[in-house]
């Protein structure tokens, strides 16, 4: 694969962390650079580990696995998207660290699917991963810093738009996972 095809790959990777960093963005009242880098880390993280696993246990996974794991990330996001309008947790509620571990699991399920077919394709996976959690990375920050932006314009509605929008990227990925399905 070519550098623009790793490119690719890492954006249309990171987009679910991306619109999820947005959310949790909103939620930001103060220290936006630190808990902007910590939501990227996070995500970057764990968009290059799932890859790697997938890649390294590509025998064992299956396309059955991957429509789990679409299953998994819409009942997860979902799940928090409603918790988060229900109880209108206070800002750093919504950024402790086990609340965003779950949010970027949630988000880098499908990130396994396309190790399982880089190790198909020969790809020298190590670039491949610097790759996808570089631009991850950079995706979550700019996401971060550009809730933060909303909740501004938003002011006291932004937990229930960030739950709001937690659910709609947790229905698009059973969507498109339905819709690759026919």
């Amino acid at each position: 694969m070519s550098s623009f095809d790793l490119l690719l790959l890492g954006l249309a990777l990171a987009m679910d962390a991306f619109a999820v960093s947005i959310a949790k963005g909103m939620v930001i009242r103060r220290y936006l650079l630190p808990n902007a880098f910590k939501i990227a880390f996070f995500f970057a993280f764990f968009q290059g580990l799932m890859p790697f696993l997938g890649f390294m246990f590509g025998c064992i996974f299956d396309e059955r696995l991957t429509a789990v794991s679409h299953l998994l990330s819409f009942l997860i996001l979902t799940f928090l998207g409603i918790q988060m309008i229900r109880s209108h947790e206070e800002p750093d509620d919504c950024l402790d660290i086990k609340n965003i571990l779950v949010l970027a699991v949630a988000t880098s399920l499908d990130a396994m699917a396309a190790g399982l077919s880089l190790a198909f394709l020969e790809v020298d996976i190590i670039i491949a991963i610097l790759y996808i959690m570089a631009v991850t990375f950079c995706l979550c920050f700019a996401g971060a810093i550009l809730g933060k932006k909303l909740n501004k314009i938003l002011k006291n509605k932004a937990t229930m738009f960030g739950g709001l929008l937690l659910i709609f990227i947790g229905i698009k990925i059973i969507i498109d996972q339905i819709s690759s399905l026919g």
